[in-house]
């Protein structure tokens, strides 16, 4: 019964839990990941760092970030790393909901919503669910359609300090499913406004 009771098995049961909230929230491709990982708890971290490629359709994680990034010599060490997480129907999202409030077909205050709403979502799927590991994950969306490239979630990887890279994992691939089900959703709301039109 010990043996059953040891903290890996609860920390198991407590990756479970995880993944299934992200399923009950939309997240089905987790089911995919999770049904290729292997049982050994140790073998989690590895297989996660593979799939990370895997998360979203375009993943750069080549750059380095500064304690003070003005003034970076070739003795400056790296504080930590940033990941870019992009998508087509990341950037299509927020595309058509630029287009729509230019169109005023939404008011600015529901895209600002739609805009917050998304931001609090990625907020609770990456940086709340690193709830033992303070300070090593920071978060940041750019969203101003300025060039394809732009729009992303990005991640800072602080080097001196700790994160849970299965919760991260987890929590990006949902984040990337939350994005597809609400562009369908948006698109599907369009499609029955257009066709109210066409019918009056």
């Amino acid at each position: 019964m010990y043996n059953l009771l040891n903290h890996q098995t609860l920390e198991v049961l407590d990756r479970m839990k995880l993944v299934k909230e992200f399923y009950d929230e939309g997240s089905f491709r987790i089911v995919d990941f999770m049904g290729k990982m292997g049982v050994d708890y140790d073998d989690f971290e590895l297989y996660c760092w593979e799939s990370l490629d895997e998360v979203a359709q375009n993943v750069d994680r080549n750059d380095l970030f500064y304690e003070d990034d003005e003034d970076i010599t070739e003795d400056s060490e790296p504080y930590g790393e940033v990941w870019d997480f992009s998508s087509d129907d990341l950037r299509e999202y927020y595309k058509l909901l630029r287009e729509l409030k230019e169109s005023n077909k939404i008011t600015a205050d529901d895209y600002a919503k739609r805009k917050k709403d998304m931001e609090d979502c990625i907020c609770r799927y990456v940086l709340d669910t690193q709830c033992y590991y303070y300070g090593g994950v920071g978060l940041d969306i750019t969203d101003d359609g300025i060039s394809p490239s732009a729009d992303c979630v990005r991640i800072y990887i602080d080097f001196n300090c700790s994160f849970d890279f299965f919760c991260l994992f987890c929590g990006l691939v949902a984040v990337f499913d939350k994005y597809t089900n609400l562009l369908n959703e948006l698109k599907g709301t369009l499609a029955d406004e257009k066709r109210l039109l066409e019918v009056a």
